[in-house]
């Protein structure tokens, strides 16, 4: 009789088993695919599709570098990419690669599956001076070449800038006038980029979780990059010709509610 219920118990526990592993694989597959946008035109990957591993996404080697524009040779397990001035030199499997001659430490090391060897989007694509970002909802990737190559793109104004910090200030020093809460916002006025890095400092600490963003009306705060001392998104989508409008708003540290706004021109 014990060793009945013991089987009954051991059956019980593998159905279960069985039936999470069943949920899981069919969750998996019911998974949109990864989409990769550049310049908002997607990527073709007939072969082989973009994986998520462990948080990271990768991508086939010679897809998303001839996408940028480098030139890739690939020999003995080393990679090695070129655009203009920039170069990356990257090993299957190692977590060590090199950027215009620096050594850099990766968390996501270049990997193979079958015949095709799979990079790290994020990294060669910031490496070859594009902007990544990921909107996991859409579960789509989004790279703005901005004039990739060490050679500024079409209506540069300023090199990509990092939220909370002083080395690179965009925007004119006026443009802080009569801002509450914002601090050298861009793009400001003209701006010929349809996919621009939209950006800016804030004059208080906000908590992170409670800022709100807007881009003419539609709420961006899911696909933009928000610390305490400030912000920055790439669109979703191409920007039309004309005028468009930030809205930012959040609490500060002690508790108060705080907005602001900007504008700027996309031009022909």
């Amino acid at each position: 009789m014990r060793s009945m219920k013991r089987r009954n118990v051991l059956f019980t526990l593998l159905s279960f088993a069985g039936m999470s592993v069943v949920a899981l694989t069919t969750a998996i597959a019911q998974q949109p695919p990864i989409t990769v946008l550049v310049d908002g035109s997607p990527m073709n990957f007939p072969d082989q599709p973009p994986i998520d591993r462990a948080g990271r996404l990768y991508v086939p080697i010679r897809a998303i570098f001839e996408r940028l524009g480098a030139t890739v040779v690939y020999s003995n397990g080393t990679i090695n990419a070129t655009k203009g001035r920039r170069t990356i030199q990257l090993q299957i499997g190692s977590p060590s690669a090199t950027v215009d001659g620096q050594t850099v430490q990766l968390d996501s090391p270049p990997f193979v599956i079958g015949a095709r060897t799979l990079v790290p989007l994020r990294f060669v694509s910031q490496g070859l001076g594009a902007h990544v970002s990921w909107n996991q909802d859409r579960r789509t990737a989004y790279i703005v070449t901005s004039g990739i190559g060490g050679m500024p793109g079409p209506g540069a104004m300023s090199p990509p800038y990092q939220p909370g910090t002083s080395m690179q200030q965009p925007g004119p020093a006026w443009a802080d006038a009569g801002h509450p809460l914002l601090h050298r916002p861009f793009p400001w006025g003209d701006v010929s980029q349809q996919f621009p890095l939209v950006n800016a400092s804030f004059r208080h600490p906000l908590r992170p979780e409670s800022v709100r963003i807007t881009l003419d009306g539609r709420n961006v705060t899911e696909i933009a990059k928000v610390t305490a001392m400030g912000f920055e998104f790439t669109p979703a989508y191409r920007l039309h010709v004309g005028t468009h409008e930030i809205r930012v708003s959040g609490v500060t540290q002690d508790g108060a509610l705080i907005s602001d706004a900007w504008s700027f021109t996309v031009t022909p």
